[in-house]
């Protein structure tokens, strides 16, 4: 009996939150289902199971107002894709993807249409200027075509029905976590350049404005009696700008720019607490690894995911204006508080039955995000419509 099919579509899948879940996924779920990937960048060396069938929308990646641009364009190559293939139901994550296969609803495709909204979007899009409106005002004219949209937090689902009044069905699915494959990859070695015998905070992700280094590196700075190191690991936009404020804030000696790695777990599992300064987030993979590996973790209060996860009993609206909250599986400190953070990080420097705390309980909380719960709501879901 032939499999039932489903079109995946996302921009690419190579790097990134969203395109970890993707690919869990697809090596998950391509037994149960006839798997088209769909992406709108081509890559070089992608590799996945042998009977997922794999399509490129465009050759290259494009920027700015040319990504709307396109959307009409590219909404009629979708179509056209799922028709040719008797797809009947499109799962698409992140905005270009999503509004792209929203758009087929116009364009007469009756298929069941699946979004998935990774971040918390008025907070993520407002940071991007006109762009970043007409992405808001796109997906409020566009989104409604959607049979259900999957928010990966309550902060997100919050910000899409209820300030966007998005009017649709809504089902917030988190991300799965694979911690056999985490702790795996966490147990690999390091370079011995890396003095680990130092107490040692670590911040694992892109280097980009909204996820706010430079506040970091500011906090950082406060810790003057303090023998401990920062290592920041990941690349992007704002690497050269963080590495002359380094210079400026006098750490060159206690900061380590790691820079891109394809396995920051190996970094994580040696260092003694996790630190983020982001100013949004939508479901942070990285506070889900670093607490699955026993970390004790600092982070923002940021809309939205780290509330969720390290204060999951309180209002996930609230937003910390002061001070350090001692959450149940972490610490939370308002975003832009650099002294906050600052107090913070010296806190978890000082108490060891503290760390001790939080590493064990937040390995608790991260085995309740593991692969097979996760991707078995995922399953349902998907097969609650194809047996319609």
């Amino acid at each position: 009996m032939p499999l039932p099919k489903i079109a995946f579509f996302i921009t690419r899948l190579d790097y990134g939150g969203a395109e970890k879940v993707m690919r869990l996924l697809i090596e998950e779920l391509h037994t149960r289902y006839d798997i088209h990937l769909i992406l709108t960048v081509k890559l070089r060396h992608i590799t996945l199971p042998e009977r997922v069938n794999i399509f490129y929308l465009t050759e290259s990646e494009t920027t700015g107002w040319r990504n709307f641009a396109k959307i009409p364009l590219l909404a009629y190559q979708y179509r056209r894709y799922l028709v040719k293939n008797n797809i009947s139901l499109s799962l698409s994550f992140l905005l270009r993807p999503n509004l792209i296969a929203a758009f087929t609803r116009f364009l007469g495709w009756r298929g069941t249409l699946i979004l998935s909204e990774r971040s918390s979007p008025i907070s993520f899009y407002s940071l991007q200027g006109k762009s970043g409106q007409l992405a808001l005002f796109l997906m409020k004219k566009i989104f409604p075509q959607a049979d259900v949209i999957l928010p990966n937090s309550f902060g997100a689902l919050h910000a899409l029905r209820d300030i966007l009044k998005i009017k649709t069905r809504y089902e917030v699915i988190y991300n799965p976590l694979d911690i056999p494959k985490t702790l795996q990859r966490a147990a690999v070695n390091v370079s011995q350049l890396i003095d680990f015998e130092r107490f040692t905070f670590i911040c694992v992700g892109q280097l980009h404005p909204y996820k706010n280094h430079q506040l970091l590196l500011h906090a950082f700075a406060e810790l003057t009696d303090m023998d401990c190191q920062l290592l920041i690991v990941g690349d992007g936009e704002e690497a050269n700008n963080l590495k002359q404020l380094a210079q400026q804030l006098k750490l060159e000696s206690k900061v380590i720019f790691v820079g891109y790695d394809d396995n920051p777990l190996r970094f994580l599992s040696k260092s003694h607490c996790f630190v983020t300064a982001t100013n949004v987030e939508g479901m942070p993979n990285v506070l889900l690894e670093a607490l699955s590996l026993g970390l004790p973790v600092i982070s923002t209060d940021c809309v939205s995911g780290p509330r969720e996860l390290l204060a999951p009993r309180s209002d996930v609206n609230f937003k910390l204006e002061k001070g350090i909250e001692k959450a149940e599986y972490g610490l939370l400190v308002p975003t832009n508080a650099p002294q906050d953070l600052a107090d913070a990080m010296k806190t978890m420097y000082q108490n060891n039955d503290l760390r001790v705390h939080y590493a064990h309980i937040g390995q608790r909380r991260a085995a309740t995000f593991a692969k097979p719960i996760m991707i078995r709501k995922f399953a349902d879901l998907l097969d609650s419509f194809l047996k319609k």
